[in-house]
């Protein structure tokens, strides 16, 4: 077997209801710390196989290892934000990776552009939003749905409020409800 595959490059959004914000994380900081344990010395290596919840022990804390925080890049104000989904795992061409969504609690589905934080080459680029669509109150999940047919840039939404399920198609940045579920 080669060496163990890991990513190089990613992204989170993490978003506060209370607070009305998503928080954007530039990720890429903690792949080559992380490739440098698995991969680099056995020492390193030794060092996750003493678990625990010291700082010192595996996970690590940012503190103990500050080379693998990642960046706050960009706070976005968003009205009570209820659930986050972050870049498509394929689509009609790459630009989707650079795309997250976020539902708001009276029904919204906000489609964000997040830059160059999905490539190698993270910049804390534009970070805006470039699209709504109405999809029910109280949106409780997003997910990419099991065995689409191609192209994937498709988002299932649970809207609990309404008791809804809605398909939501991404077509450039304009999102479109396909088909629902009541």
């Amino acid at each position: 077997t080669g060496p163990m595959a890991l990513p190089r490059c990613g992204f989170a959004v993490i978003v506060s209801r209370a607070e009305s914000k998503g928080v954007f994380d530039d990720l890429g900081p903690f792949f080559p710390w992380f490739r440098s344990i698995y991969q680099g010395t056995q020492q390193d290596y030794d060092a996750t196989t003493k678990r625990g919840d010291a700082p010192d022990q595996w996970p690590f804390t940012f503190e103990h290892a500050p080379k693998a925080k990642p960046v706050v890049v960009h706070t976005l104000k968003i009205p009570q934000p209820t659930a986050v989904a972050a870049g498509f795992p394929t689509g009609d061409d790459a630009t989707f990776a650079t795309k997250a969504m976020i539902a708001t609690l009276d029904g919204r589905l906000v489609v964000v552009e997040v830059g160059q934080l999905a490539s190698s080459a993270a910049k804390p680029g534009p970070i805006t939003p470039l699209g709504l669509v109405a999809i029910g109150r109280n949106p409780t999940g997003l997910c990419y749905g099991a065995r689409q047919v191609q192209p994937n840039n498709q988002v299932v939404v649970v809207s609990r409020g309404d008791r809804r399920i809605s398909w939501v198609r991404i077509a450039g940045t304009t999102p479109t409800v396909t088909r629902t579920l009541e």
